[in-house]
């Protein structure tokens, strides 16, 4: 699946068009119903997006014979571009010194917070040992985007980037325990004073 979907990507940028949302759906005989959305600039109309779409479908069946049947859902670029602004100084020191004490030494790469359309915005990367099974380390981070929700009502968004740090399988454990979280997505985040849960963040 996921070279199909690779393939699909590439024909797409091939082509200039912008794509997401795709899907991949089984179907009988081993074919494959590739699901997804094209975007087209604005001024192009409902024919000319048709055609795109159509030469697009082709170099996808030709080129990708798994796939048997290609729905496309056409629609317009947004005509808004959003642009950052600086937010206030106190909720970056703050949400800074809030992950310094739940992030190991070392582990948090970057934090940024901006404003975009009225509403406050955080991103923030942090390695992880590079063994960990996927699940555990996007347990983790969800764990980690709900503490900052909940600490900080004034963010509508918090993005968390996990990166791999190339930790041998040997420190997993001892990475957990500087981590502060235990196995799993369901694991339990603590600080000082409180216990939360995935459950009740």
């Amino acid at each position: 699946m996921a070279a199909n979907v690779a393939a699909v990507r590439r024909i797409a940028d091939g082509l200039g068009l912008g794509l997401h949302e795709l899907h991949l759906h089984p179907l009988a005989e081993g074919h494959i119903l590739a699901e997804m959305h094209l975007k087209f600039a604005q001024e192009v109309t409902l024919a000319e997006a048709h055609r795109l779409a159509q030469v697009f479908r082709q170099r996808v069946q030709a080129e990708v014979p798994q796939v048997g049947e290609v729905l496309l859902c056409l629609e317009p670029l947004s005509g808004r571009m959003e642009v950052a602004e600086a937010p206030p100084d106190d909720i970056t020191r703050s949400l800074e010194a809030f992950l310094k004490e739940r992030v190991a030494p070392g582990r948090l790469l970057s934090t940024w917070v901006y404003r975009a359309a009225g509403h406050l915005h955080a991103a923030i990367r942090v390695a992880l040992p590079g063994a960990w099974p996927l699940p555990r380390a996007y347990g983790w981070a969800d764990v980690l985007q709900r503490a900052v929700l909940h600490e900080f009502a004034s963010l509508a968004h918090v993005a968390v980037e996990v990166t791999p740090d190339g930790d041998e399988e040997g420190a997993v454990k001892e990475q957990a325990a500087a981590f502060g979280c235990l196995d799993g997505p369901g694991a339990a985040w603590y600080d000082r004073n409180a216990k939360f849960s995935t459950q009740n963040l």
